[in-house]
């Protein structure tokens, strides 16, 4: 399992890897968000962020070998992905 948290927007997840749904919790948060979690290898984890079960937003996040830096890659159905990248400092 694995925690995210955004401080700033005030919600909290706790993912399972094994692909059934979390609850996305925190006060701005509509009811019925979820996020489904599959790791995919060591080093990745696949998820989706799910609106009444309808995934809206589609995500990998991979660590690095090293561990110096997390590659981000997010694509809503119908855009372009966006791929970010965070060094560790």
């Amino acid at each position: 399992m694995a925690s995210f948290v955004a401080a700033q927007y005030r919600w909290k997840v706790v993912l399972k890897t094994d692909g059934s749904p979390s609850p996305v919790t925190g006060p701005s948060i509509a009811a019925g968000i979820t996020v489904k979690a599959k790791a995919v290898d060591p080093s990745t984890i696949a998820f989706s962020v799910q609106s009444s079960g309808n995934a809206f937003n589609t995500n990998t996040l991979t660590v690095s070998d090293g561990g110096k830096t997390l590659s981000w890659t997010s694509q809503a159905p119908g855009n372009t992905a966006t791929a970010s990248v965070y060094r560790k400092q």
